[in-house]
């Protein structure tokens, strides 16, 4: 399944319907998708997200919606790589 597919009718992407929906989730400070530069049509996609606290992301991940999120596309998903990252400047 491709990401074009995943939503079927609605009127908008797969990446901008997920993130709407998962940005107004408590504690979501933001909650982006990116694709490198020169891989548009790639179906690599990066999440990177800033959540108020662990247990806010913690939270997020045991939502219904995010288990059904993580089901429903494990067949498009070759592999997931969780990292997490400090920031040292802003």
């Amino acid at each position: 399944m491709s990401r074009d597919t995943y939503l079927g009718g609605l009127d908008c992407s797969f990446e901008t319907h997920v993130v709407l929906f998962f940005s107004r989730e408590e504690g979501c400070i933001y909650y982006d998708i990116h694709v490198r530069e020169g891989e548009e049509k790639s179906n690599r996609l990066y999440f990177i997200e800033h959540w108020r606290s662990q247990s806010d992301l913690d939270a997020h991940m045991n939502t219904d919606h995010v288990r059904e999120f993580r089901a429903k596309t494990a067949a498009a998903v070759a592999s997931v790589d969780f990292g997490k990252f400090k920031r040292i400047a802003h």
